[in-house]
């Protein structure tokens, strides 16, 4: 689960030797250096779900330094988006005091805990919208993110119950000050089952066809307007000037 920077798989490591801090740090310095003025970047993500083992005064520290390699080597209006480590919400405060164009990222799915499983459909759903009413309370002062989300359920699920959750999560996750993002658009093999379960939960695609989610509810969410900075030179033929419009 050391998604972001494993040292070796299925041991975590990172938070225990520097040099694979450092690594991580370089990446990002290097795709920042690279990318970070470019018109069409939204933001940029630290680490993905850090694992609950590692250090927190690590991972703050590690955060606090790739934080500012980013200002350094970006657009000022970029956006940093960070994660607590998984399963728990006690880092969030210090994260939002690294800086004020920090995006909180979160990923609340009821499919690898065990305390979901034996719910039914409706539990699912009441526990989607309390999940959002905490999103609400965050997004009223800080920046939120759902980073990922899907319709996995711990079980093989009807038609209408996936329906269900699929319009109590994208209800939930509208209060987001920073958007949702499903995870993900369509993958390699949705037939294929594990436990049982198949993953075409997981593509956006496959839900859509199967008539699980309606697309024109996304584009209620929300929405971000970037003007193209006149410090950028324009190309050889010149082009009007462009709004670029973000939908998550």
């Amino acid at each position: 689960w050391d998604h972001s920077a494993p040292a070796k798989l299925d041991e975590i490591m990172w938070d225990k030797d520097k040099s694979f801090q450092r690594d991580a740090l370089d990446v990002v310095e290097g795709l920042c250096k690279r990318y970070g003025q470019h018109i069409s970047l939204l933001g940029i993500q630290l680490l993905n779900e850090p694992h609950w083992d590692v250090c927190p005064n690590v991972l703050l520290a590690y955060y606090r330094e790739a934080y500012r390699r980013v200002m350094q080597n970006s657009k000022p209006d970029i956006l940093v988006f960070v994660s607590s480590r998984v399963g728990t919400e006690d880092d969030d405060a210090r994260l939002f005091d690294i800086g004020s164009n920090v995006v909180l990222d979160i990923h609340k799915y009821q499919c690898h805990d065990v305390k979901f499983n034996g719910l039914d459909v409706s539990m699912h759903c009441d526990h989607a919208t309390e999940v959002g009413k905490q999103i609400a309370c965050t997004s009223a002062s800080r920046l939120v993110s759902v980073g990922e989300w899907s319709a996995a359920l711990p079980r093989t699920a009807s038609d209408d119950e996936n329906k269900q959750f699929i319009s109590a999560q994208l209800q939930a996750y509208k209060k987001a000050s920073a958007g949702f993002f499903w995870w993900s658009y369509k993958i390699e093999n949705p037939s294929k089952a594990e436990n049982g379960v198949t993953f075409d939960t997981w593509s956006f695609r496959k839900c859509v066809e199967k008539g699980w989610l309606n697309p024109e509810e996304f584009r209620s969410g929300t929405k971000w307007s970037v003007e193209e900075p006149s410090s950028i030179s324009p190309p050889k033929k010149a082009a009007p000037r462009r709004k670029f419009l973000f939908f998550f």
